[in-house]
């Protein structure tokens, strides 16, 4: 099991990589604009991110949501 917080202090806000290594696979929750943090621990830990979830609209900063489709 993955569960990695991030805190952006900049934003005053937090987003999560979750995910199962056995099966290869994460979530994204609220994720930030900047991706590649994200990108680099699912690679690190083996994990292909398929589920983004947002858990509230984000009036103050602008979602990672659309780069981690591809």
């Amino acid at each position: 099991m993955v569960f990695r917080q991030f805190i952006h202090d900049d934003l005053g806000c937090a987003s999560y990589l979750i995910g199962d290594e056995n099966a290869g696979v994460a979530a994204v929750v609220d994720p930030r604009l900047a991706i590649e943090e994200y990108l680099q621990l699912a690679r690190y830990v083996g994990v292909q991110i398929e589920h983004v979830l947002e858990t509230h609209t984000h009036a103050d900063h602008v979602s990672g949501h659309g780069r981690l489709r591809a």
